[in-house]
């Protein structure tokens, strides 16, 4: 769904260099040989952003708040590295230990922030489009503030329905090669940094994509999450927040953007019999551009509407793979 986003900024980007997950150690290796950018801020400190309280209301932000890791802890033993251009593994893992404890004791803070947000009202959102016809019945939503920077953060909110029960569908925004070829190819570089917690749900990703036109190229360095919350009702969520990782430091040649808050709500719900997905979308994204309102909104219904539609359609082809393999 970051796809869709994305073509707010650029909608021409083209075929990616499709990249495979890779081991912790292996991205290690990576990053030290990568010739395209300079490294701006290598750092074995850890920079996350957290939300420290759900938010009490619906009107309310999220609280993001910057933090280092080491605090995050309580480690007074923590020390960084004299020399910031070496990569220590040995201390990168210990930070990712740290990263991973702490992701674990507080996801319910962040899920609770989705379910706040998908389920509250649309009071100080525009709908910006709405198509009941289709059998998606795809609804969007949206509302824009400007931040200190002077960039405009613009918040989505959208609603359709998926030809298949949520696990499904959730295997489907979790498989990364399956996202490449959905975004209609505008990815550059996406796959999981590495994957923890006791069902490998947590998930550190790297996202890229090109430079176009006159915008530099973007990426995304962030934390998601998805597991089940009702086996009874069958409800998912899935959630993600940026952090800032010494794995992925910030390149002179590439903005980094930031999201603040994305996630899914996935519920199961029958339609003509089968098992269908209501599917309940939030996202709040600094690009780090400034773009004019109408322009957001036209790319977002254009590139939202694309994407559902393949999405769709890609359901229905595996549904019938998955039926030639069982009745051949």
């Amino acid at each position: 769904m970051l796809s869709c986003l994305r073509s707010l900024c650029d909608c021409f980007l083209s075929h990616p260099r499709k990249r495979l997950s890779k081991t912790y150690l292996e991205n290690l290796k990576d990053i030290q040989e990568r010739k395209f950018s300079t490294i701006k801020k290598p750092s074995l400190n850890l920079e996350l952003i957290e939300i420290s309280n759900p938010p009490n209301s619906s009107n309310q932000q999220p609280l993001l708040i910057n933090t280092d890791e080491a605090a995050i802890m309580n480690d007074p033993n923590f020390e960084k590295s004299d020399n910031e251009d070496n990569i220590n593994p040995t201390n990168q893992r210990d930070s990712v230990l740290k990263l991973e404890k702490y992701y674990e004791s507080n996801i319910k803070t962040l899920f609770s922030a989705i379910i706040d947000k998908v389920q509250s009202p649309f009071d100080s959102f525009e709908k910006i489009h709405e198509d009941l016809k289709s059998s998606h019945n795809l609804v969007m939503y949206m509302s824009s503030e400007v931040d200190s920077y002077k960039n405009r953060i613009f918040t989505y909110r959208t609603e359709w329905i998926a030809p298949c029960d949520p696990e499904f569908l959730m295997n489907l925004f979790n498989d990364y090669q399956e996202q490449i070829k959905l975004s209609d190819n505008k990815m550059e570089e996406y796959y999981p940094i590495k994957t923890f917690g006791a069902n490998e749900n947590f998930h550190l990703v790297y996202l890229k994509y090109k430079k176009v036109l006159t915008y530099s190229p973007r990426d995304f360095c962030y934390l998601k999450c998805s597991q089940c919350l009702n086996t009874e009702k069958n409800i998912w969520i899935d959630c993600s927040q940026s952090i800032s990782n010494d794995l992925l430091p910030d390149y002179e040649d590439i903005v980094r953007g930031s999201i603040l808050l994305h996630g899914y709500y996935l519920e199961q719900m029958e339609v003509n019999g089968q098992a269908n997905t209501k599917v309940r979308f939030y996202s709040q994204i600094d690009f780090r551009v400034s773009m004019p309102v109408f322009v957001s909104k036209t790319f977002s219904v254009m590139e939202m509407k694309k994407y559902v539609q393949r999405c769709v359609e890609r359901i229905e082809a595996l549904k019938t793979e998955r039926k030639t393999k069982e009745f051949p």
